[in-house]
């Protein structure tokens, strides 16, 4: 029962962010879902009737608006089909603009600390490339409707014909069934056990794919030692999964050819029947139509019921993730105005998978419209204080208070927008001038004479006197237009 209610709660949770993701559009694939699913069928039964009046029946009339109802059906399905593929086409690329949305929104508002835990990196890792699964749950749930719903028509129509031939196909796909769901639970295990050595795969891959690393890398010839580790790295997965994917490849083999044995025992009983005069041609066809379709709607049946099941601890991974509160939603609510004045009383910090405090009893103040710098030997704290000022991380005890109230009471963007910050190892971006110039208020970016005031200040206005953009030239080396600067003009 506890499994039966985990099942079902990942089926709604991955159907309701698709829904809220493009609601348009997945209420159309339900309507699509229908008549691909019906007229088929419906097909099937008229192919049927046509057969049997052409060859037994006298009424040429109805056999040829039969014809006239079937070539319609088809036509209709026809369009349906192009439909089906465009709503798919747009579905997904919604479904995909909103996922990776939500996973940037979500990564960026949470606390540094998480960051600094490989066991956080590797669910963050495996959330990332899990996300896809949301998608592939509305798809595999839409499967599974449409299988339920063939496999109650077809069911229903071999019944009334003979009842052993739907058991007898049930009872030859049992075998696929446990092949299918062994199956999917190893290759859970292996991505699992297996996530360590893709971090190491993206990893050197991000190192050739920043110019700065891939310089160091070139000038210190360390091509071959970097690849050789990709390559032993991607061994290690390949050669886990390769051996799991044989093994149930020839499994599958033999199941599908003891199917096939199957269907020819139930054509041969069924041509029989013809010979006999139990029923027709058309007959004939439209149950050994139906047969197949039976099999195969079971077979869909079982491998997407496999691929939820399987997908369980993806989706339940990603619902914990999901659930983690963002800063945004751990922050206070007062706003904080400019100069505050700021005070760290007996505060204690360590950073995650460390045991040595990096502040350890830290106390100071510092005074409105005051200047103040921290100067300390390596590691003495001085960047941890202004990563604990801006929110990244939560001292382990102590206060910090802005304006004589604690730091957790406001509101964490607005402390951020009072502040600027040039980390030591700071970042280049691909960017306008003037966005990047405005980082510390963003909403000031075409504020021409506060952009003016801040070039003149930093030095800026010199470099850009030589631009006829002005703060509109793009910088960086990722797009075609953008100028790349040295070291200097960057600081």
């Amino acid at each position: 029962m506890k499994n039966v209610k985990a099942f079902l709660k990942n089926i709604t949770f991955g159907i309701s962010i698709s829904f809220a993701a493009a609601p348009r559009c997945f209420l159309i694939k339900c309507i699509l879902l229908l008549f691909t699913t019906f007229f088929p069928l419906l097909m099937l039964w008229i192919w049927k009737e046509i057969l049997n009046l052409i060859i037994y029946g006298d009424n040429k009339t109805k056999a040829v608006e039969y014809l006239a109802i079937y070539l319609v059906i088809r036509l209709m399905l026809y369009g349906v089909y192009h439909v089906d593929q465009y709503i798919n086409k747009r579905y997904s690329d919604e479904l995909r603009f909103y996922i990776d949305k939500v996973m940037m929104d979500k990564t960026a508002k949470m606390d540094y600390a998480y960051f600094d835990m490989s066991s956080m990196g590797d669910k963050i890792l495996r959330t990332r490339n899990n996300l896809s699964i949301v998608t592939g749950v509305t798809w595999t749930t839409f499967s599974l409707v449409s299988a339920f719903i063939n496999i109650i028509s077809v069911v229903t129509a071999i019944i009334i014909y003979q009842w052993w031939i739907g058991l007898v196909i049930v009872v030859l796909m049992i075998p696929y069934g446990f092949l299918t769901a062994n199956h999917s639970k190893k290759m859970v295990q292996i991505e699992i056990e297996q996530t360590n050595n893709k971090r190491k795969m993206d990893y050197i891959k991000e190192c050739f794919n920043d110019t700065d690393c891939l310089f160091e890398i070139k000038a210190n010839s360390l091509i071959s030692p970097f690849l050789s580790k990709f390559t032993e790295a991607w061994k290690n997965v390949f050669e886990q999964e390769k051996k799991e994917n044989t093994g149930f490849t020839l499994g599958n083999l033999c199941i599908e050819l003891i199917g096939l044995v199957g269907i020819l025992f139930i054509f041969i009983c069924v041509t029989i029947d013809v010979i006999e005069g139990i029923v027709g041609i058309g007959d004939l066809q439209y149950y050994l139509e139906l047969t197949n379709r039976f099999r195969e709607q079971i077979g869909e049946l079982i491998a997407k019921m496999n691929d939820i099941i399987a997908n369980d601890e993806r989706l339940i991974e990603l619902q914990e993730f999901m659930s983690l509160r963002t800063e945004d939603e751990t922050s206070g609510d007062l706003k904080l105005d400019s100069n505050p004045e700021i005070e760290f009383r007996d505060v204690y910090f360590k950073y995650p998978n460390s045991e040595q405090y990096v502040l350890n009893g830290c106390s100071f103040k510092i005074e409105k419209n005051t200047k103040v710098a921290l100067i300390g030997l390596n590691g003495a704290g001085k960047s941890t204080i202004i990563s604990l000022l801006f929110g990244f991380y939560t001292p382990e005890s102590g206060k910090i208070l802005i304006n004589g109230k604690e730091m957790c009471k406001y509101d964490i963007s607005s402390v951020r927008k009072v502040f600027s910050v040039l980390f030591q190892d700071y970042i280049t971006y691909s960017l306008p001038i003037r966005e990047i110039i405005s980082f510390a208020d963003f909403d000031a970016r075409y504020d021409e004479k506060r952009l003016e005031k801040a070039c003149k200040i930093s030095g800026a206005d010199k470099i850009l006197a030589h631009w006829k953009e002005g703060t509109n030239r793009i910088v960086g080396r990722y797009y075609a237009d953008g100028y790349d600067m040295s070291g200097g003009q960057w600081q």
